[in-house]
């Protein structure tokens, strides 16, 4: 799915430094679009967290079989409007695969002419979903603030915060204890923790936290 900080190119050199093939779970406490946790292999037990119902509840739905429906301009922005109208998943799938930059409700992302053509950015959408939702097959989807979710022993925890106060539905979805996730604070909320590799992009206040329980080394890495 394509999704804003999407980590989704760079899986492929992430993943082989945090899976160690021994640990036994996997976990994102700030899943967005899951574009890291579908290349994890279905060996490990994979729990994707995060604060956003509309997000959560989207997951859910597709991996159930929910397809969702083409929306007009006006549909979608009825949606927009009076979304306790509606269920969570379709105000999510509104709202951010149907906007532009998956900004939320940001602008109409339907047909588009474009200097390549006509671009159909649902059926972008529709087409990025259908080839994710297999590799997502056996992954618990669960709505929880990452202060209160449960790490078992000896888990790969991977963390990529949002950007704070970068794009505006971050500031307007994400709610409980809002965007403070800096470095210091993910520290004291997983203050047990032996391992951190961090990598953190300096241009904005974002940082990704990878750790393992079980080992005892530092790393830093900019990026």
């Amino acid at each position: 799915m394509k999704y804003m900080g999407s980590k989704a190119r760079l899986a492929k050199y992430i993943l082989p430094i945090i899976l160690d093939g021994n640990s036994k779970v996997y976990i994102e406490p700030f899943v967005g679009g899951a574009n890291m946790i579908d290349k994890v292999p279905s060996t490990y037990e994979r729990i994707g967290y995060d604060n956003n119902k509309y997000l959560i509840a989207m997951w859910t739905a597709l991996q159930s079989g929910w397809i969702p429906d083409v929306y007009s301009r006006e549909e979608r922005n009825d949606v927009r409007d009076n979304k306790d109208n509606y269920a969570d998943y379709i105000v999510r799938w509104c709202g951010f695969n149907l906007s532009y930059c998956g900004d939320w409700f940001k602008g109409y992302a339907g047909k588009v002419n474009t200097k390549e053509g006509i671009r159909d950015y649902q059926q972008e959408a529709m087409n990025n979903i259908k080839k994710q939702l297999p590799l997502l097959k056996g992954v618990k989807f669960i709505c929880s603030d990452y202060h209160s979710i449960d790490i078992p022993d000896d888990s790969i925890v991977y963390c990529d915060p949002p950007y704070a106060n970068i794009i505006h539905h971050l500031t307007t979805i994400i709610s409980g204890n809002g965007l403070d996730y800096n470095l210091k604070n993910l520290r004291y909320t997983l203050a047990n923790i032996k391992h951190l590799m961090i990598s953190r992009n300096c241009g904005v206040n974002h940082c990704q936290v990878a750790y393992r329980l079980t080992a005892s080394q530092v790393l830093i890495n900019q990026v």
